[in-house]
């Protein structure tokens, strides 16, 4: 048996009840959501234990066909501001040289993105781009595209609406490495937001993407889970499942209550 349980930083798929079996390592997230929280998902992303971070459960999101693969929020309306952190791991992704794929979105209800975040392939690696629609319908796209390392990353995305003011910037474990600002983009207001694979483009792609630890907010910064210097040292798998997210005192490891 399984259930949803959601807290105020988002959705987590725990089991319930006992005689769990492998073939409920592919169940589709439809079976774990519950209706009207405002999850939307479209083609059968993955809840596995594989494709965990930390805690009992990731998503995986297949890749190498035209097929968007996600998981959406659609309870907002005309957001002008958002900030997310997730952690995503590209090991056993397969992306050819110039292709991409959108593993972040923000669209309004028309389904048009009005930002995104872009895995590239390159000779080098697989690069992170970012991309905003301006109010005259272009894009403004990042330059300088950093290589992203394929174990477990956080990845921090904050984007803003302006009138001549507007930015949109990522972090990854905790330090910027693109950032668009000065945008003129304060009539780019979303409804959507969505995580996954979507938007695929190019040839020679496959493998997957995964994904954990969703938390979102429409103004500050979200920092990194908080773990102890013994955590700090310890497998990945082996960290303590905690709901509630705070920032890392680098000189202490003291866990501040948050902002």
């Amino acid at each position: 048996m399984w259930k949803a349980s959601r807290s105020r930083h988002g959705l987590k798929a725990v089991p319930r009840g006992s005689g769990f079996s492998a073939w409920c390592h592919k169940v589709p997230l439809m079976l774990l959501v519950a209706l009207g929280w405002g999850i939307s998902f479209a083609g059968e992303p993955l809840v596995l234990e594989d494709a965990r971070f930390k805690g009992n459960f990731g998503c995986r999101f297949t890749v190498g066909d035209s097929v968007n693969r996600f998981v959406g929020d659609n309870s907002r309306q005309d957001l002008s501001s958002l900030s997310v952190r997730f952690y995503v791991q590209l090991a056993d992704l397969n992306l050819g040289n110039g292709s991409t794929i959108v593993i972040f979105s923000g669209v309004d209800t028309a389904g048009e993105a009005q930002f995104m975040a872009q895995v590239r392939g390159s000779a080098e690696g697989l690069e992170l781009v970012l991309r905003a629609r301006l109010d005259d319908d272009n894009f403004a796209e990042s330059t300088g595209a950093p290589l992203i390392d394929t174990g477990w990353q956080a990845l921090n995305l904050e984007w803003t609406a302006a009138d001549g003011t507007g930015s949109f910037r990522a972090m990854l474990n905790g330090t910027e490495v693109q950032a668009l600002a000065d945008l003129t983009n304060s009539a780019t207001l979303i409804d959507i937001y969505r995580m996954g694979k979507m938007s695929e483009a190019g040839a020679g792609n496959g493998g997957f993407v995964e994904m954990d630890d969703f938390s979102s907010r429409t103004v500050s910064t979200i920092g990194l889970l908080c773990l102890t210097p013994t955590e700090l040292n310890g497998f990945y798998a082996d960290w303590p499942d905690r709901n509630i997210l705070r920032h890392i005192n680098l000189l202490g490891f003291q866990c501040p209550e948050e902002e």
